[in-house]
This record gives structure tokens, sequence and C-alpha cells, in this order.
């Protein structure tokens, strides 16, 4: 499977988990209300003191449950055409945070809800240098005075490239120290296995 169909799966699978569990219980409550012989268009709602349409309601969400599968295929059909998988995994991931939280991230300013998927694809899960962790990170440890720059620093902010980085100074450090000495002739290894 490619980038583009492995996108088109989880968005699509974000569209049937957000949309899906709401049909199947407004379908059992018509269905019940019917059975009863009562009217679905009809729904008293005493939580907000309301009179609800069933059946409207659920058109609505198959409408929007297809616009929304639209919007996945014509944008995984766009990738399979696109260089740039980087733009369509972006629009995947905005697209699925919109429907994990129902269009109320669509409302906030980006910078509270937005995923950045080129900084996840770079190695920095939490986000970029400005990101929320990582400023309050830096906070953090400037009020412990561990300063920017020191190798403690680099060891708790990126601990990959500082361990490499140790490694790297230890074996140029010892590599300098002990001279090369050559190997010395060894003779062949000879297994007699037993024959079976």
């Amino acid at each position: 499977m490619s980038v583009c169909d492995d996108a088109r799966k989880q968005m699509t699978d974000a569209v049937d988990k957000a949309v899906d569990p709401l049909m199947q219980d407004a379908g059992v409550i018509v269905k019940h209300m019917q059975d009863k012989g009562l009217d679905p268009t009809k729904y008293y709602d005493a939580a907000h003191d309301q009179f609800v349409d069933l059946v409207a309601y659920l058109k609505a969400l198959g409408d929007l449950k297809t616009q929304k599968l639209n919007e996945v295929n014509t944008k995984a059909d766009e990738c399979q055409d696109s260089a740039d998988k980087v733009a369509f995994l972006q629009q995947g991931m905005d697209f699925t945070v919109s429907v994990i939280t129902g269009g109320i991230s669509d409302l906030l300013p980006q910078y509270m809800t937005h995923i950045d998927v080129a900084e996840i694809l770079s190695g920095h899960p939490l986000g970029g240098d400005n990101s929320v962790i990582n400023q309050v990170r830096g906070s953090v440890l400037n009020a412990l005075g561990i300063a920017p720059g020191s190798d403690l620093f680099k060891a708790i902010t990126d601990p990959v490239h500082a361990t490499t980085d140790v490694v790297n100074q230890v074996i140029k450090t010892i590599t300098g120290i002990i001279p090369v000495l050559p190997l010395p002739a060894l003779p062949p290894v000879h297994i007699d296995w037993p024959h079976f």
C-alpha cells in the first residue's frame, strides 16, 4: 500500500468512527419509535427542551458522511498524482483533527490544534522548536539553571544525537591514545561437526 492509500484508509476510518455511532444510535431510536406507533420526526429532547426530527437528523448525518468521504477520496486521488506527499498527509491530519473534535478545531486558532506532519516525519513528534511542549521544557531547564548549549541540556533535549556525539568523541579520544596494532595472523577455524 502506498502512503496515499494508507492515509485514505485512516481518514475513512476516522469518518466512520465519528459518524457511524451517531447514525446507529439515532437509527435505533427511530425504529423503536416506529415500532411503538410514535412519529420519529417529533422526538422530544428533554435535555434541550426541544423537538428533533430524527429522520432529518439521520439524513443530515448520512449526507455529512458522504461529503466527508468524498473529500477524503478527492484528497487521496490528488495525492496519487502529487509529488508532495507531506502536504497530502498534512491535509489528512487536519481533516482527522477536524472530524475527531467535531469541527471545533476549525473555529480555534490553528496553533491550538495543529499537528505538524512534517515535524513528526522529521523525527520531532513533540513538535518543532516553537511547540508548547518544547517551550515549557526549555523554561523548566532554564529555571533549573541548565544552560542551553550545555552537554546536559543537549542530552535532555536531543538524547539520540547527544549520545552519538559522546560515543564518537570517546572513540576519537581512544583511537588517538592507543596506537593501532596489527592483528596477528590466526590459523583458520575448523569445526569437526558430528555426522548423522
